[in-house]
Formats: structure tokens, C-alpha cells, sequence
């Protein structure tokens, strides 16, 4: 196999990114909101997971059996669709007026349900057709990339709730100040990465309609699929739209550390698996733009005030209104990744 620099610097990218992104997640998330709406929006919950862990990989593994996509891209393909949501799904959720303390506690559940999940989707959707002897999703380089995720998430979560994390500096909590130091990292090395891409192995972006649209389509269908589910199971406006961007805004970065690590030694296998990330990272730029002023301005506004109802078998009382769940704006103003 044929190693290169290229290949070196995009995985130490990559996992920077990842540290920083999860890092930053794990400072948005107080204890307390986390207990308080796992009890009363325990559907919110498991409707946003289903979404997720369910249509996401489907969709994608549909779209590289009807495509024929070779291995190293189905691979690519698949792995997005695995992927748990991306951290500005909090961000995006806070300016289309959803429920953003549901955002971040489904936001946390992915991430740590990613560590059994996102292998088991592998394995019924990659493993059993595409992986061979020469090409296959290294399983170390898995867990070390779920690592990356659940550590430094970990450690933005005990900062947040310590009594360090709560000093004012400058009339700040410190676990704020960390959170915009992980976002802003975050938001570099991103840059960074598909600057380095760009310079690098730009071809991905002569591929064609049977890549671009399939890609293109991915974060408005996770939308789609998750406000249907939303709406079916009862949850309330603000809700809906939490789980609809929780279930099509998907952690690319993840995806690109999981390749990057898994084929740090052969850079050809590498930009080839890399070349869908890559292309649903551009379209997710372009959808999101589109999807959040369709929410904020177009969607039904009368319920943004309420908070969900759960029912008796939430183990809620029903007559009893849950306490808001809405999260200081302040916690998002730099979460940008």
C-alpha cells in the first residue's frame, strides 16, 4: 500500500477536529437539563435515535446498491449514513425556534450510543457486502475514532457541571469560555481540512449526478424522515424541529477520522472512500441554509412557547407541564461545527 503525507496530515486533522467538536458538545450539556427532559420527553428521545441509527444508514446503503457504487465509495457512502448528528444541530435548532435542550440531550444520546450502534451498522451494512480481505473498515481504528467522541465529550461534561466550570471569568461561566475555544478549533480545522483537500485531491468534485444527488438529498430527507415520525408520534412544533435537524445533520467529521484512521496507510484508498463526505459536507452547507429559513420563517409558529405534554406512560404526570426546556442562547453562539 502505498502511504503518503497527504494521507498523515488528513488524519491528524481530522482527529484534532473531532476532539475539539466533541469537547465543545460535552460544555453544552448541564446535568441537571440532561435528567430533567430525559424523563419528560422520553419520546422525543427515542423518536430522534430511531430517525438516526434507522433511515440514516438505510438511506444511504439503498443509494450505493442501486448506484453500484464501487467499494471504497459505497464504504464512504455508508459511513455517512452511520454517522451520529453533528453538533450543529444544537446551533440550528436555536435559530429555527426549536426545542434546543431536547437538541442537546438527543445530541448527547448519539454520541454515546454511537459507540455500539455505529459499529453494529457497519457491520450489517458494510461488512456483510462490501468489505474484502484488501479493503475493509479497520475495527480499531473505529473504537479509537468513537474514542475521540466520547472521551472528550466526557470531559466537556464534567467541566460543565463542576464548580470550576461555573467561575465567572469576565463575567463568564469558564465552561463557556472552553466551549467557544472547542467550537472555534473546531471551526479551523474544518477549514482546514478541506482546504488541505481541495489542494490536494480535488477530483471528487468531477464526480457525477449519481454521486452529487444522492448526497444532496441525504440531509433533506433525514429532515423529512425525522419531523414525519415527530409529528406522527405527537410531539409539539418546538420538538419536531429538533428531531428533524438531529436526524439530518450528520457528524462528517466523524466520518472523515473513521476513513482517515482505518486507511492511514494507503492514501489512493483513502481519497476514494473520503470522496462522499467530502461531497455531502458542500451539500450540507447548501441545505442547511435553505432548511432553517424554511423552518424559522414558514413552519407553524403557534406552538413555540409550549413545551410537550408527556403522557402517563412517559412516567410523567400529564397534567403537570414539564419545565421549560429552552437553553441560554449564550451557550451556542460559537458552536459552528
Amino acid at each position: 500500500m502505498a502511504e503518503c503525507t497527504e494521507s498523515t496530515v488528513i488524519t491528524f486533522l481530522s482527529a484534532a477536529l473531532l476532539l475539539c467538536i466533541s469537547f465543545a458538545l460535552g460544555c453544552t450539556l448541564d446535568w441537571v437539563d440532561f435528567v430533567r427532559v430525559s424523563k419528560t420527553q422520553k419520546r422525543g428521545v427515542v423518536v430522534g435515535w430511531c430517525s438516526q441509527f434507522g433511515f440514516m444508514p438505510l438511506y444511504t446503503y439503498v443509494v450505493a446498491r442501486a448506484a453500484d457504487y464501487d467499494t471504497l465509495l459505497a464504504i464512504g457512502c455508508i459511513l455517512t449514513g452511520c454517522a451520529p448528528g453533528g453538533t450543529t444541530s444544537n446551533l440550528f435548532t436555536l435559530w429555527v425556534r426549536g426545542n434546543v435542550a431536547l437538541s442537546i440531550v438527543m445530541s448527547a444520546m448519539s454520541t454515546l450510543c454511537a459507540t455500539f450502534m455505529v459499529p453494529l451498522c457497519v457491520l450489517i451494512y458494510i461488512d456483510s457486502t462490501y468489505s474484502t480481505d484488501d479493503i475493509r473498515i479497520d475495527y480499531v481504528s473505529l473504537f479509537i475514532t468513537l474514542a475521540l467522541i466520547v472521551i472528550p465529550a466526557a470531559i466537556g461534561v464534567t467541566l460543565r457541571n463542576s464548580a470550576a466550570g461555573v467561575r465567572l471569568v469576565r463575567g463568564t461561566p469558564v465552561w463557556q469560555w472552553f466551549e467557544k475555544l472547542g467550537s472555534v478549533l473546531g471551526l479551523a480545522l474544518l477549514i482546514a481540512v478541506f482546504a488541505f483537500a481541495l489542494a490536494t485531491e480535488s477530483e471528487f468534485l468531477n464526480k457525477g449526478a449519481d454521486v452529487w444527488i444522492p448526497a444532496l438529498l441525504l440531509e433533506p430527507l433525514g429532515c423529512a424522515v425525522g419531523f414525519g415520525l415527530a409529528t406522527i408520534t405527537g410531539l409539539d412544533m418546538p420538538s419536531r424541529r429538533a428531531v428533524s435537524l438531529e436526524t439530518g445533520v450528520q457528524s462528517t467529521a466523524f466520518v472523515i477520522a473513521v476513513i482517515s484512521l482505518s486507511f492511514h496507510d494507503d492514501c489512493d484508498s483513502q481519497n476514494k472512500a473520503l470522496v462522499f463526505p467530502y461531497i455531502a459536507s458542500i451539500c450540507w452547507v447548501i441545505n442547511s441554509l435553505w432548511i432553517c429559513a424554511a423552518m424559522r420563517h414558514y413552519a407553524p409558529l403557534q406552538q413555540d412557547d409550549q413545551g410537550e405534554r408527556p403522557s402517563p406512560s412517559d412516567g410523567v404526570d400529564a397534567e403537570e407541564p414539564p419545565a421549560k426546556t429552552s437553553a441560554p442562547t449564550a451557550t451556542f453562539q460559537t458552536s459552528v461545527i
